[in-house]
């Protein structure tokens, strides 16, 4: 009961304490970098407290992933174009999931479960770092191909 409790108060605390706009890039960044180094290990451990723990980071990571790029398209989008940008972001998402699903069975299928989350996992990391990379070189003005004039374009 007491676990219950306390994990509620810290969620709800999480919840509605968002971070700031300029943290919320890198925030999504590493989220989805601790997601794919989660899910890399999660197929090589064999002791069954390890995996659950690590199912849990994934899960945490997944879901922080998730709900910052929610906030932050509704943060970015003007509110006539709110319901019109989520709905298609919505679309997206959960139209390519069965895609995803489909190509991580054969790959689980051909290559072994284990094989298959560390390539995914990978995929996500290396998603990561190219999404810092990119983040970066904007604040600097430049982007992954060379010096580029970026302009301040508030939506």
């Amino acid at each position: 009961r007491g676990a219950r409790s306390f994990a509620a108060k810290k969620s709800l605390a999480l919840s509605v304490r968002t971070p700031p706009r300029r943290a919320m890039l890198p925030a999504i960044v590493i989220a989805l970098g601790v997601f794919g180094s989660a899910l890399s290990c999660v197929g090589y451990v064999r002791w069954r407290a390890a995996a659950m723990a690590l199912l849990f980071v994934c899960g945490v990571s997944m879901v922080s992933c998730l709900a910052l790029c929610n906030t932050s398209i509704q943060q970015r989008v003007p509110d006539q174009m709110r319901g019109r940008v989520l709905s298609m972001y919505t679309f997206s998402f959960y139209a390519f999931l069965p895609f995803g699903n489909l190509a991580s069975g054969t790959l689980a299928e051909h290559l072994g479960i284990g094989t298959t989350f560390l390539l995914l996992g990978a995929a996500l990391f290396v998603c990561a770092v190219l999404a810092g990379i990119a983040i970066r070189g904007r604040k600097r003005g430049r982007t992954m191909f060379g010096d580029v004039e970026i302009p301040n374009i508030e939506i």
